[in-house]
């Protein structure tokens, strides 16, 4: 079990990936596994090695294992695809068009930053033991552009900044594309889900001004001016993130 979570969503781009540099070694990293037919090239992955790639096989393979033991599998949705296994505590969905897999029978850490994909969240964490799993949450939501409320589902101007900034980031086109559509796709909108964690208590930051192709030069600076910004709105990130000073000392 985890005494406190931290997630971060956003669209496409929007600087995710770097502030990674800036959580404290000490908390856990709780990612899915990637299940595809390859690892994704760094030019297809804004310049960053695919670190949780594994074969999209795994879903099946780890399924028959399950039911040989009589783990019984629950659909927690139908649309996006979320599959649990209480007595695995592995989670398997789909994102978009790919599935990934969540292995959370071992967590054991006072603080840990969770990557989940957004529109799954709302389905697992209605599981009670799974909830459980991750202790108190803090949640942030980065967003490029004016608050997600004042646009009244119409995001047109979000899916042009996540294009802006995906393509900036040297992102394939192909992956562009995922991105913004997956913004409102009628199977998995994140925008909705977004909204969703924001009235259980997210802290959305509008305006965002930290994304990740702007980190290309004076990488430390940006990444200690986004620090302040995220710390201003809430002093209890302070304990996921690296001083300033930490930061001036990174390599």
């Amino acid at each position: 079990m985890i005494g406190k979570t931290l997630l971060i969503f956003g669209p496409g781009g929007i600087g995710k990936s770097p502030l990674d540099d800036i959580i404290r070694r000490e908390v856990v990293r709780v990612d899915p596994y990637r299940l595809r037919e390859r690892p994704r090239d760094k030019s297809e992955n804004g310049g960053i090695p695919d670190l949780f790639y594994a074969n999209r096989n795994l879903r099946s393979e780890l399924t028959w294992i399950f039911d040989c033991l009589g783990a019984t599998k629950e659909t927690l949705s139908v649309e996006p695809p979320v599959e649990w296994f209480p007595k695995a505590s592995t989670a398997f969905f789909d994102v978009r068009g790919e599935w990934q897999c969540l292995l959370l029978g071992a967590l054991q850490a006072n603080l840990a930053k969770a990557e989940i994909f957004a529109p799954v969240v709302p389905a697992l964490f209605s599981r009670p033991d799974v909830r459980g799993l991750f202790g108190s949450l803090s949640i942030v939501i980065l967003n490029p552009v004016e608050s997600l409320a004042s646009l009244s589902g119409d995001y047109r101007k979000l899916k042009k900044a996540t294009e802006n900034n995906c393509r900036n980031a040297g992102r394939s086109e192909k992956d562009i594309e995922k991105r913004i559509k997956s913004i409102d796709d009628p199977k998995a909108p994140e925008a909705a889900a977004w909204l969703a964690m924001l009235s259980l208590g997210g802290l959305e930051f509008p305006n965002w001004a930290f994304p990740e192709y702007v980190f290309q030069n004076e990488r430390k600076q940006k990444l200690i001016e986004a620090r302040k910004v995220l710390v201003s709105r809430s002093a209890s990130l302070r304990e996921f993130l690296l001083s300033e000073d930490e930061i001036h000392r990174m390599p």
